[in-house]
């Protein structure tokens, strides 16, 4: 509900009734108005002040649209600057009083105008600038850039006393820029809080590191820069792991690892696909052995390297590649990643882990690889190694080695041999 006071003073009844059937409950409430009209006249609310000028503010006080008394107390205040006569007290004249407000800081001041009688009260808000550039600080809202994308030139201007300047032409233009990116203006006027911007779209092409270099200057000579780099995202990759080995149950070994994308600057680069492969490139024949300290341990005499048989890696036996004549590969794919793709969070990493089962360990070599595409780029990361055993699973010479003490594809020291068929 709003009530209207009208044009003189007076006493105003309200009243509020709520019914429920034939029950009635009200209550009523009086409001004095008062007949006063209490309202700035001067300045506008769009007015701007230079500062170190002093400004006029004049407010008009009616009583039931008569001028107050001459010689009527207003007492005035303000969030910036300082008033003239100090006090901040001046008497009305016909129905108007006014003060002198300078200030030496740029922005927004809110004048209020006090009856110290009633309370009547009355604010007016408007502006101090400061218009003569001293500096200007040039940012970018992001300096590291995939291949089109954007980012906000933001130019700060201040005085000689550290003020923000505001209404100053500023210019921008790019010196350098091995992108072929653009800008979506060269001009643009600094607002209250002393900015003025454009926006710097990247091309098609990688720049470099700090190869993008942009200009703004003020008043003719008083410039900045800002340096960006514009990259394809996806060109690091690595993938890592722990020293720790987990047992889900009695047959299976589990490895965690973590794949870490960054950009050309090491930043992170985030919801970036990685696909995984893991499959192997070599087998071990022999068997193992008891160590001096009482651990299994392959025989040092007879181990043998053998060359995985599925040269091309496409998963068939191809002519050529049955080295040990069982008709079949040499390896199988003894491990399994988590997951057949990825994909990295804020911090440019993501996590997948390494199944494979007990007794291959020790006797399979693979390469775990990690690809990465972005924008017509590849990044790929590859680590080659041994399937590892648990060191407890070969700490008990009481109890067999993971698979039996002879290797799982045979002792003999010939890659040429099959030992279950030959």
């Amino acid at each position: 509900m709003q009530l209207s006071g009208g044009n003189t003073g007076g006493t105003a009844t309200i009243t509020a009734s709520a019914y429920s059937g034939s029950s009635q409950v009200s209550a009523t409430q009086n409001v004095v108005i008062a007949g006063d009209s209490f309202a700035f006249t001067a300045p506008d609310t769009a007015t701007e002040v230079d500062l170190g000028v002093e400004q006029q503010v004049t407010i008009e006080w009616q009583v039931d649209g008569n001028p107050v008394a001459d010689g009527t107390q207003v007492q005035f205040s303000a969030t910036r600057g300082t008033l003239n006569p100090p006090t901040g007290l001046v008497t009305t004249s016909g129905g108007e009083a006014s003060i002198g407000i300078t200030s030496t800081n740029s922005g927004t001041t809110t004048v209020t105008a006090t009856d110290p009688n009633s309370g009547l009260s009355a604010d007016l808000s408007f502006e101090f600038i400061a218009n003569t550039p001293d500096s200007i600080n040039l940012q970018a809202s992001k300096t590291q850039l995939d291949l089109g994308e954007t980012s906000e030139i933001i130019a700060v201007i201040r005085d000689a006393s550290n003020n923000l300047v505001k209404n100053q032409e500023i210019s921008f233009r790019i010196l350098e820029d091995g992108s072929g990116g653009n800008l979506s203006s060269s001009l643009d006027v600094t607002d209250s809080q002393g900015r003025a911007s454009t926006i710097y779209t990247a091309g098609s092409n990688t720049s470099g590191r700090d190869g993008v270099e942009i200009e703004a200057v003020v008043d003719g000579s008083i410039s900045d820069t800002v340096t960006l780099t514009v990259a394809r995202q996806a060109l690091r990759l690595a993938i890592g792991t722990g020293n720790e080995i987990e047992e889900p149950d009695s047959v299976r070994y589990v490895k965690e690892y973590v794949a870490i994308v960054t950009d050309a600057n090491g930043a992170p680069v985030e919801n970036a696909n990685i696909e995984l492969s893991a499959l192997p490139v070599g087998y071990r024949k022999g068997s193992y052995a008891v160590s001096t300290d009482d651990n299994w341990v392959l025989s040092p005499s007879d181990p043998q390297f053998c060359e995985a048989e599925d040269t091309n890696q496409n998963g068939q036996l191809d002519p050529g590649e049955d080295v040990n004549g069982s008709e079949k590969l040499e390896p199988t794919n003894s491990a399994a990643t988590s997951s057949s793709s990825i994909t990295s969070a804020s911090d440019g990493s993501a996590s997948f882990s390494l199944l494979y089962p007990q007794s291959h360990c020790n006797w399979v070599q693979i390469e775990l690889t990690a690809t990465v595409r972005v924008g017509g780029s590849e990044s790929v990361e590859t680590s080659r190694f041994y399937l590892s055993c648990l060191a407890s699973d070969l700490s008990n010479t009481d109890i067999s080695p993971p698979g039996g003490t002879e290797g799982l594809y045979g002792v003999a020291q010939d890659c040429s041999v099959d030992d279950f068929t030959n």
